[in-house]
């Protein structure tokens, strides 16, 4: 009966998570800092959660300035109009670390 509730339990935990993309989206001249994109869906496929972080690779961690936007999630469109967004509202930020996208 343990068995069956594990192999159960185990069926069960991938449908309840949701999907996480990282991608790049530019780097400072000297490659001191990089800008990475997290797209990332619900596991309904309902909500859409999009952030723009910037990381210090010389440091090893992420530095301020992440921008985080949240809408419903309708397709390829969603993910466009969230991005366009957030690299409106963090223009700032990748001019001040030297980033070129």
């Amino acid at each position: 009966m343990k068995i069956v509730c594990l192999v159960f339990l185990l069926m069960t935990m991938g449908s309840f998570a949701s999907s996480l993309k990282i991608n790049p989206l530019g780097k400072s001249l000297k490659g001191k800092y990089v800008a990475l994109e997290e797209i990332e869906v619900s596991s309904d496929q309902s909500k859409i959660t999009y952030k723009i972080k910037f990381m210090n690779t010389w440091k090893n961690r992420y530095v301020k300035g992440t921008v985080s936007l949240q809408n419903d999630y309708e397709g390829e469109e969603s993910i466009n109009t969230l991005r366009k967004e957030a690299l409106e509202k963090s223009a700032g930020r990748f001019k001040g670390y030297g980033i070129n996208i």
